[in-house]
């Protein structure tokens, strides 16, 4: 899309101007305001497979760091990544970036993620440059470079797990907003597949044209209107045909957009009106996303609902209890093009109880996706892409003895949820229960810690279930006013498939850490994992790492 690659080249010259003409000549001749401060962190990574096979490579160098570097009025905040210890995952691992600015004027490079909106782009990391300016009650940002797939990762990290050739990804944005208080935001954003990219991929090469307007206005003070609108056009293989008969609703974007037999235009939006009042809040929303939105800026969006919500939270007992929640309808098949349509009652509710300093408590319950959470996460060893679109959690933590000696207290958490696997070649869903129990003894005087603990959890999918249980204990203890820190954690538990047992799984891990002083800092890190299966492949292995951490 050149139009944002223009716009983004004339918000840069309008940074060099400002920059050239609005400098505050005052800040850059104090010598105060000249300085660097930050972290680095550098050292090995090594690793050796015992038994079953090598996922890593057996040595490995990684480095990290924030740095803010300050030029009279000229903040420069830096940070990067690498890890080149490769394994099944990935190429070396490295990420880097910075956001200078200066008044109201900040420049994103390298590694950066923005927010527009839930719908358009929200948060996903990209790897190039944009500009964000906010004069008054301006708000200017564009921004290109590349977006990573992450639909391209598959298969389970225990089995050899593995990235899918897959092409380039682009992607352009720019948004314009004006107001603080009271705001209306525009937006735009365009990813799109290098098509030649990747010849040995088995991936369509995509493309994805989103719009969006965005508008929370405040009146009589305790009055609050909330508007997120958005269109998507998404073409989801941009070497397929293109059909003589094209909708005339797709050809009008032919210019912008590459389009063909598929591609779906498509909506999604939001609007809400909340009245506060001290610790009383009440509220109604309404949501509805069309079949076939997509935006590949975003985490993975549920498509074709419609829903209608009351929200309300209360604070009571002087504030020790607080109460949110929702109720309302919502409904699918919004398109008249499944053989049924469901309509059901949804709803949420969280509980935070603090009766006293030494407890704490909070209960929730959801049974609809009402926050994009969606993202990778490792379940029993195996990498999802995940949405939870139903859940119940409780946690809780009670001092339940402390002295000037000795103090202990009793951690608990509780989880009960259905997720949805989005990988492309899933697409199912399961349910997962797990508990986690704590109990951590501290003996003030002799710096140690001893905390054991307990787990459980099984995750049920349509033919099969599988899960832990087990135990273990960590012992912490520190040394010379907290100079040096060591830690050992052990942990042992069952496999298990379909309720029977599948061996066994040890983890051991030792830790140490030496202050030198201030600045300087040495780090040792050891493990060793044996997991011992009946079904599978077993797997022994060892790493570790060696890094030391300098502050300035």
């Amino acid at each position: 899309m050149r139009q944002l690659r223009y716009i983004l080249i004339g918000i840069l010259s309008i940074l060099v101007v400002t920059f050239t003409l609005s400098q505050d000549v005052a800040a850059f001749g104090q010598k105060e305001n000249y300085n660097i401060h930050g972290g680095i962190q550098f050292g090995t990574n090594f690793y050796h497979a015992i038994e079953g096979q090598q996922r890593y490579a057996p040595f490995g160098f990684m480095a990290n760091g924030n740095v803010q570097v300050q030029l009279g009025a000229i903040n420069i905040p830096l940070s990067f990544s690498y890890n080149n210890m490769q394994g099944s995952l990935s190429k070396p691992f490295q990420q880097y970036g910075a956001s200078p600015y200066y008044k109201w004027a900040k420049l994103h490079l390298g590694y950066r993620s923005l927010n527009f909106s839930p719908y358009v782009y929200a948060g996903r990391t990209f790897n190039g440059v944009g500009i964000e300016l906010t004069p008054g009650i301006w708000n200017i940002t564009a921004f290109t470079g590349k977006l990573r797939n992450f639909f391209s990762i598959q298969d389970t990290v225990v089995s050899g797990a593995l990235v899918l050739p897959t092409f380039d990804r682009n992607i352009q944005g720019a948004k314009i907003g004006i107001g603080k208080r009271n705001k209306f935001e525009l937006s735009a954003v365009k990813v799109k597949d290098e098509a030649g990219s990747s010849p040995t991929s088995i991936l369509n090469p995509q493309d994805n044209l989103v719009f969006g307007a965005g508008l929370n206005f405040r009146f009589f003070k305790s009055i609050q209107f909330t508007l997120n609108t958005a269109s998507s056009i998404f073409t989801n293989n941009t070497n397929a045909t293109i059909p003589e008969d094209l909708q005339n609703e797709l050809k009008r974007y032919e210019n912008i957009h590459q389009v063909n037999a598929t591609s779906r235009i498509s909506f999604a939006g939001d609007a809400g009106i909340t009245y506060n009042r001290r610790q009383f809040s009440l509220g109604l929303k309404y949501k509805r996303v069309n079949p076939y939105y997509y935006s590949l800026a975003t985490n993975f969006i549920q498509n074709d609902i419609e829903n209608y919500t009351i929200n309300t939270s209360i604070g009571m007992l002087k504030r020790k209890l607080r109460l949110r929640g929702s109720l309302g309808i919502q409904k699918d098949n919004l398109s008249n093009q499944k053989a049924y349509t469901s309509n059901r009652l949804i709803g949420s509710a969280t509980a935070i109880y603090l009766p006293k300093k030494e407890l704490n408590m909070m209960f929730r319950y959801s049974n609809y996706q009402h926050e994009n959470s969606s993202g990778l996460a490792i379940i029993n060893d195996t990498i999802k892409i995940l949405t939870t679109t139903n859940t119940i959690m409780f946690n809780s933590n009670y001092k339940y003895y402390t002295t000037e000696l000795l103090s202990s207290s009793f951690n608990i958490n509780v989880f009960n949820n259905y997720q949805i696997d989005e990988s492309p070649t899933s697409n199912r869903g399961f349910k997962g229960l797990g508990i986690n129990l704590s109990s951590p003894i501290e003996f003030t005087a002799k710096e140690f810690t001893i905390s054991p603990s307990f787990f459980y959890n099984k995750y049920t999918f349509s033919t099969f279930s599988q899960g832990r249980i087990g135990g273990g204990i960590t012992l912490s203890k520190s040394f010379l006013e907290k100079k040096i820190i060591t830690s050992l954690t052990t942990l042992i538990s069952q496999n298990q498939y379909d309720g029977k047992g599948n061996g066994n799984l040890f983890n051991a891990s030792i830790s140490g850490s030496y202050k030198i002083n201030k600045s300087n800092s040495f780090l040792l890190r050891l493990y060793y994992f044996d997991n011992q299966t009946l079904l599978t492949s077993s797997s022994k292995e060892f790493r570790g790492n060696i890094s030391y951490g300098v502050r300035f």
